[in-house]
């Protein structure tokens, strides 16, 4: 709910749904099952990413600029993946790696005082 309203949720839930419907009507055919995961996936990233604008156009929501790296870092390791390392199974868990310590680095603080709070 956006400052109870709930007509916003529906525009976009229904533009997420939109574009899962087109994918899905393009990437079925191609690339079988994994075309409607794909789909599926973008349609929800869609949704979301018209809620954060949304929430952030309204000023109730502040996106930290760690969130929009570890978010743009993911994107590229998934298509990284996908299309070149998939069948390298040591160069796939050295990136997953490097890539969970670049994330502890930037969340050193929030894990910290976590740790804090969970010896209490």
């Amino acid at each position: 709910l956006i400052v109870k309203k709930t007509w916003p949720n529906l525009f976009i839930l229904s533009g997420g749904a939109f574009i899962n419907i087109l994918l899905n009507f393009f990437l079925i055919p191609k690339i079988g099952i994994e075309g409607a995961a794909i789909a599926t996936l973008v349609g929800y990233a869609v949704s979301d990413i018209i809620a954060i604008i949304v929430l952030f156009k309204i000023k109730l929501m502040i996106i930290n600029c760690r969130f929009i790296i570890v978010t743009i870092l993911m994107v590229c390791f998934i298509f990284l993946w996908r299309l070149v390392i998939k069948q390298y199974v040591f160069l796939s868990l050295l990136f997953v790696v490097i890539l969970s310590g670049l994330y502890i680095l930037l969340y050193w603080s929030d894990i910290k005082l976590f740790l804090v709070q969970l010896k209490k």
